[in-house]
């Protein structure tokens, strides 16, 4: 399972070159240019909504101008490819289905980009960052529901709130004495984190939602 859907991107594009008043609904969703996964999808975006908020024109020679103009045509896949993108429009009444799915599919894409980065980090965090780190891994348990793993969500959420408190509350103050209560939550919060981050590692093996090259 990829995080992007290369058809419901050239299908929004594509809409909105066909009826460019399709960029309102757009708007209504907050689609951002993140929200595209391709580059060139982001590119033709970008200059898309500036040229709506400057007031201009949106057609394919309007398109092809600005793009000329930052030099940025060809990155984005040059002229035959934007034009082409209308023959990928089933309708255009479907835009904001098609746009619901780029932004849910942003959302994960953010979520996983997320604790990747804490994976890459945690090994040299000191006792300050794992408070700052607390809040935040509350809510990464509702990564693995929104990827449709309501299973493992809920083991998180066990180990999270009662187990790891639970021990974290034994054996900490057998350690650091009355420090170790306080630290508690914290360490609890701390391997929750751990437990996630492993479990991302696993279900990447098995779903592959590590970003495709375009």
């Amino acid at each position: 399972m990829a995080l992007y859907n290369l058809s419901a991107e050239q299908s929004v594009l594509g809409s909105i070159l066909i009826e460019p008043e399709s960029i309102l609904v757009a708007n209504q969703f907050n689609l951002c240019v993140n929200d595209f996964f391709h580059p060139q999808h982001q590119i033709l975006y970008n200059c898309i909504k500036k040229m709506h908020d400057s007031g201009d024109a949106i057609d394919f020679v309007t398109l092809k101008h600005n793009l000329e103009k930052t030099d940025l045509l060809e990155k984005a896949g040059g002229v035959s490819y934007f034009t082409s993108l209308t023959s990928a429009v089933p309708t255009t009444k479907n835009i904001d289905y098609h746009i619901k799915i780029l932004k849910e599919l942003a959302t994960k894409r953010n979520i996983y980009n997320l604790i990747s980065d804490k994976a890459k980090t945690i090994k040299k965090m000191n006792g300050q960052d794992m408070i700052k780190l607390a809040n935040e891994v509350k809510a990464t348990v509702v990564v693995f529901t929104a990827l449709g793993d309501g299973v493992t969500s809920a083991l998180i959420s066990f180990l999270r709130t009662l187990l790891f408190q639970l021990l974290a509350l034994i054996f900490l103050p057998m350690v650091l004495g009355i420090e170790g209560v306080w630290l508690a939550v914290t360490a609890a919060e701390a391997g929750a984190l751990c437990v996630t981050v492993l479990m991302f590692i696993t279900k990447d093996k098995v779903f592959h939602y590590r970003k495709a090259s375009c």
